[in-house]
């Protein structure tokens, strides 16, 4: 459920203290740099908003057009909202685009781990599984069957869900490249030891070698792919944004880890049988 204290939304108020205040007036006149900062920070940030903020930007630009329509000298101001309007609707288009883009260039690249697959005319299509995709415009969590799509609360609700699938494709990609070469370093410092630092004229230079190729390969595509993932402004508090060891464990040693405990599953096991009455509280 989408409340005033969701993270992204705190975030996004910590650092545009003056944006929700535009709100929050009551819309008398057309103003061209204040529009011009609303528009800016809309489109940078769309991915953080909630529910209720969408309906307040749509009620927000409502009421500026109402005002405006009253005083037909104000053409500019009119003009500049229809022009906003048809930038939603063009970067609908792009972010679908876009997000479709993303998917397929990284699909070969990233891990199994992410992906799946289903038949279609008898044969096995593979895809990147993102949960937000199968998200659907609702009211009172009822799902709306028919809804207009002229109406500026849809069009804003649109552009905020393919904006955060473009940014769910680029974050699982980011995690999956960081975790390989978090495994790459451990690797390399487990060889590294083994040498005592120096070359041995043995295989083991041969393995260091290709390790540190495949990082620095790595790392071009990290930096790449960031950049990508910055275009747009979005405080993402997904365990996905913030790859550690826990994660290396879980993917690369097989190992379970309980994250509301923050313990993994064997110590909670072994806890368990040596006191199964006792409840293990997060630390």
């Amino acid at each position: 459920m989408n409340t005033e204290f969701d993270l992204p939304l705190c975030e996004f108020n910590r650092n545009n203290p003056t944006f929700l205040e535009i709100l929050r007036k009551n819309v008398m006149i057309y103003d061209k740099d204040i529009f011009e900062y609303f528009r800016y920070i809309f489109f940078r940030n769309i991915s953080n908003f909630t529910d209720s903020n969408l309906y307040r930007l749509e009620k927000y630009i409502i009421d500026l057009h109402e005002v405006l329509s009253m005083n037909p000298q104000d053409n500019e101001g009119i003009y500049e909202i229809e022009k906003f309007n048809n930038e939603i609707e063009n970067a609908i288009i792009y972010e679908k685009e876009y997000a479709t883009e993303i998917h397929d260039e990284i699909l070969p690249k990233i891990s199994d781990i992410f992906t799946n697959k289903k038949k279609i005319m008898n044969e096995e299509n593979k895809f990147i599984t993102c949960p937000l995709r199968y998200v659907v415009l609702s009211n009172n969590w009822q799902e709306l069957e028919n809804w207009d799509d002229e109406d500026l609360y849809v069009k804003f609700w649109e552009l905020r869900k393919w904006s955060k699938i473009s940014h769910y494709y680029l974050m699982i990609y980011v995690f999956d490249l960081t975790l390989k070469m978090q495994k790459i370093k451990s690797e390399l410092f487990k060889y590294e030891l083994a040498r005592k630092g120096l070359y041995s004229g043995t295989a083991l230079d041969f393995i260091i070698n290709e390790l540190v190729i495949e990082y620095i390969n790595l790392n071009k595509e990290l930096i790449k792919y960031l950049k990508k993932m910055n275009r747009i402004t979005y405080y993402n508090n997904s365990i996905l944004m913030y790859a550690n060891n826990i994660n290396i464990m879980c993917r690369y040693e097989n190992r379970l880890f309980d994250f509301d405990r923050n313990l993994p599953k064997s110590v909670i096991d072994e806890k368990k049988l040596k006191n199964p009455h006792t409840y293990i509280y997060t630390s």
